[in-house]
């Protein structure tokens, strides 16, 4: 099939519409010719293939692109064994969502795009995220932290794939899964309002710099970083900035709400601040493991009020302290 234009699905709160792909189904888009589902009615997409009859969206002229299927805040679209390619130029997503669309995306391949898939806001739903496949898409992922949770497991990137995570606020516990590639933070993530945030062993995180992770500023809140001996955690500095070298960035901040935080097999590298990890007031952690390399300071600071346990912190590579204690009376 060959789409000319935008096609629309969109009924009425009376009549919702529903568009069903058949498996085996091939779709070439024109360069201006987009899927976009529930715009101001509620419309659903559903393009769900089969393993020896998968679903392809592509572009016409793989050369001039198309701008990808588009899912608007009264929208419903289940992705399942879809090839999507050459969608998304001008650093366009292939597959955009935002407002409080709902989204099911499993055992898709996108591939030769800019970017793959972007969650635009915190209110959608991302119902199910799961064994999809990225190609030659150096941006797989641009989302919100309160929506990386959402994410499920078995995602499989490339080696040029990163997931972008934007500034954010996440105030329900929420875990988030290990991706097999690099997560680039841009802006900076507080854990608060009673939530815990649980990071899986074998995550990477980079963060651009100056960024911080933050948790309990205003409320009892948690952190818990859970890597292991043979999948530590890797917390640095994003090497996608404007200069070669990677500037540092700001470290774990614990502030003095925070409690039963945990620190397990983690690795820290380059951070400005007065450590990687510093615990504020009252804060209590548990470290287990931890090194920080080439850290301008020390690898955990903390106050006099804080209480910290089970210490095995270790400073490499020119970190002039692992620990730097408090002057108590």
């Amino acid at each position: 099939l060959r789409v000319e234009g935008f096609v629309r699905i969109e009924g009425s709160e009376q009549a919702p519409a529903t568009l069903t792909i058949a498996p085996g189904t091939r779709v070439e888009f024109d360069p201006a010719a987009r899927l976009i589902v529930g715009g101001f009615q509620p419309g659903t997409l559903i393009a769900r293939g089969r393993e020896d009859a998968k679903i392809h969206f592509d572009a016409n002229d793989p050369a001039a692109g198309w701008p990808g299927v588009y899912v608007q805040a009264r929208g419903d679209a289940t992705l399942d064994q879809v090839e999507l390619g050459h969608a998304g130029p001008r650093d366009e997503a292939a597959i955009l969502a935002e407002g409080e669309a709902r989204l099911a995306i499993d055992h898709c391949q996108i591939h030769d795009s800019s970017v793959g898939v972007e969650l635009r806001g915190t209110t959608l739903t991302l119902a199910s995220f799961g064994h999809n496949v990225f190609r030659q898409v150096p941006a797989a992922l641009r989302l919100a932290p309160q929506v990386f949770g959402q994410l499920g497991e078995g995602n499989d990137y490339d080696e040029q794939a990163r997931i972008h995570v934007e500034r954010g606020k996440i105030e329900t516990s929420q875990t988030w899964r290990r991706q097999a590639t690099t997560l680039i933070v841009h802006g900076d993530v507080s854990v608060d309002r009673g939530a815990t945030l649980t990071i899986e062993a074998g995550s990477r995180l980079e963060f651009d710099a100056g960024v911080i992770l933050q948790v309990g500023y205003y409320e009892a809140s948690t952190l818990e970083l859970r890597g292991s001996e043979a999948l530590p955690i890797f917390l640095g500095p994003s090497e996608l900035g404007p200069s070669d070298a990677a500037s540092p960035w700001g470290g774990v901040m614990v502030a003095g709400h925070a409690t039963r935080n945990r620190f397990e097999h983690v690795d820290l590298r380059s951070t400005s601040g007065a450590a990687g990890i510093v615990l504020h007031e009252g804060a209590d952690a548990t470290l287990i493991d931890v090194d920080c390399a080439a850290c301008a300071h020390a690898s955990v600071k903390w106050d006099c009020e804080s209480e910290i346990g089970n210490l095995d912190v270790t400073a490499s590579e020119g970190t002039p302290l692992a620990l730097l204690a408090p002057s108590c009376p």
